[in-house]
C-alpha cells in the first residue's frame, strides 16, 4: 500500500506496469510515457477519501485521464471497513465496467461503473488505493434533484445552471435504477458472493456475526432512546412528526437476531451498493446525445435486499411530491428491468413478482432510513440537515406505513 504515502501513480512506469494488461482497451494499445497532476478538475463529493486527478499521456500523444482515490491508516476506517471499495473494484469491475454485451472496447458507455486499472486495500489497517478512468463531463446525478437537497445546499447558487439540458430527478432515477437492475440481475443469489468476507452482510446472511449485528443495532436503538427523552423534555433540535415517532418506537422494539435471520430466509440477496443515493453515480458526458450514468463510491457494498437499495435511494433524495407521483411508475420500470436481466443471465426459473419488490422497497427503505433517523436525532448533526432527513422519512412513511404496528425492525 506504498502508493498511498509515496504516490507511486505519478511514476509512469509504476502507472504503466498497472496500465499494461489494458492494453486493448487503451487508445491504439499505447504505452504511457509521462504523468502528471491534473489540478484543472472540480471534486465534488469524496469527503471519506482522497481523490487526485491526474494524466497520463499516451505514446501516441493521447491523454488519459484517471481519479485516484486514496486512504491513509485509520482506526475509523478499520471499523467502518470503508477499504471495502477498493476489493470492490478489484474482484468486479473486471465484469461490471464492460457492456452488457461483453464488449469493452473504448465504448464510452460500456458497463455500469467506471474501469478500475489498479486496486488494493488493507482492511486491518484501513488503506486502500483505486486507480480509475476519469468519466468525462461528469456531474453527480444527485444534483438533479434540486437546490433543496443537502447535498445541494453548497451549489444552490449554481444549481439552475448545472441542471440545464440534463434530466429531472424522475428521468435520473428511471436511469438510475436500469444500472441497479443490471448490478442485482447480474449477482442475484450468487453463493460466491458470500465467500467474499470483506462484503458487508457476508457473514450475517450465513447465521454468522450476531455480535457485530447486534452491536451495530444497539448503536442505533442507544442513539434512539436519547432521542425519545429529547422529545419528552422538548430539547430535540427535530420537529418530529408523531406518526414517524411512533412507527420508529415499533421499529427499534423489534430488533431481534432471531427474526432477523428469519426474515432473511424468506428474501433474495444480492449485490448491493449499500449506500443508495444519487449523490453516488455519476451523470456523464453530460448534455451530448452519449449522456449516461455510472454508479460510483462503494464503501458500503455487500449483500443484502436489491429492493432496498431503490427505497433508500428515494427517500434520500426526491422531494415528497415527486416521489408520491412516480414512485410506481419508477419501482415497476425497475422490476421491469430486473427480470430481463435476470433472463439474460440465466435465471429466468427466478419467483420475484412485482408485489414481492413493492413490499421490500417499502420495507427495505424505511428499514434502512430507521437507523439512520436514529443517528440523525444526534444533536451534533445540523438541526436543517436533520430536519430534512426527518420530513423525507416521515412523508415516505405516511404514504407506505399507516399503521405504526407494521413498521419493520431498523436495518443496518
Amino acid at each position: 500500500m506504498d502508493v498511498v504515502t509515496d504516490k507511486l501513480y505519478l511514476n509512469e512506469t509504476w502507472l504503466e506496469s498497472k496500465l499494461a494488461k489494458f492494453r486493448d482497451v487503451l487508445p491504439c494499445g499505447q504505452k504511457v510515457v509521462t504523468v502528471a497532476p491534473d489540478d484543472d478538475r472540480e471534486k465534488m463529493g469524496g469527503l471519506s477519501a482522497d481523490i487526485a486527478f491526474i494524466s497520463a499521456k499516451l505514446s501516441g500523444g493521447q491523454t488519459l485521464p484517471l481519479i485516484v482515490k486514496t486512504s491513509s491508516a485509520s482506526p475509523m476506517r478499520v471499523r467502518t471497513g470503508t477499504a471495502r471499495e477498493a476489493l470492490f473494484y478489484k474482484e468486479f469491475s473486471a465484469q461490471l465496467a464492460v457492456g452488457s454485451d461483453g464488449n469493452d472496447g473504448a465504448n464510452a458507455d460500456a458497463g455500469i461503473v467506471p474501469r478500475a486499472y489498479h486496486a488494493d486495500a488493507n482492511m486491518e489497517t484501513g488503506e486502500m488505493v483505486v486507480i480509475m478512468d476519469c468519466c468525462k463531463n461528469a456531474i453527480p446525478l444527485g444534483v438533479f434533484f434540486g437546490p433543496t437537497n443537502p447535498n445541494n445546499w453548497s451549489i444552490e447558487d449554481r444549481i439552475e445552471s448545472m441542471n440545464e439540458g440534463n434530466p429531472g430527478p424522475k428521468e435520473a432515477s428511471s436511469t438510475a435504477f436500469s444500472l441497479y437492475a443490471k448490478l442485482h440481475g447480474t449477482y442475484w443469489e450468487d453463493e460466491s458472493l458470500k465467500d467474499k468476507t470483506f462484503l458487508r452482510c457476508s457473514n450475517w446472511i450465513q447465521g454468522k456475526g450476531k455480535e457485530e449485528w447486534q452491536e451495530a443495532q444497539g448503536l442505533g436503538l442507544g442513539w434512539w432512546n436519547d432521542a425519545l427523552k429529547a422529545i419528552e423534555d422538548g430539547t430535540s433540535h427535530i420537529q418530529w412528526d408523531t406518526h414517524l415517532v411512533e412507527c420508529l418506537k415499533v421499529s427499534f422494539n423489534k430488533i431481534d437476531w432471531n427474526n432477523f435471520q428469519s426474515e432473511l430466509s424468506k428474501r433474495p440477496f444480492s449485490l448491493v451498493q449499500g449506500d443508495c443515493h444519487p449523490h453516488n453515480l455519476l451523470w456523464v458526458e453530460q448534455r451530448t446525445p452519449s449522456a449516461h450514468c455510472k454508479l460510483i463510491d462503494f464503501e458500503m457494498v455487500g449483500l443484502g435486499s436489491p429492493a432496498q437499495d431503490i427505497g433508500q435511494f428515494l427517500i434520500s433524495h426526491m422531494p415528497p411530491g415527486i416521489r408520491r407521483e412516480y414512485e410506481k411508475e419508477l419501482v415497476t420500470g425497475y422490476h421491469q428491468e430486473l427480470v430481463k436481466v435476470l433472463k439474460d443471465t440465466g435465471k429466468d426459473g427466478v419467483q420475484y413478482s412485482f408485489d414481492d419488490c413493492w413490499a421490500e422497497y417499502v420495507a427495505g427503505g424505511f428499514g434502512r432510513w430507521a437507523w439512520f433517523m436514529a443517528y440523525f436525532s444526534l444533536p451534533s448533526n445540523a438541526a436543517n440537515l436533520s430536519q430534512f432527513f426527518h420530513d423525507q422519512v416521515a412523508a415516505f412513511c405516511k404514504d407506505h406505513i399507516p399503521t405504526a404496528d407494521d413498521a419493520p425492525m431498523p436495518r443496518v
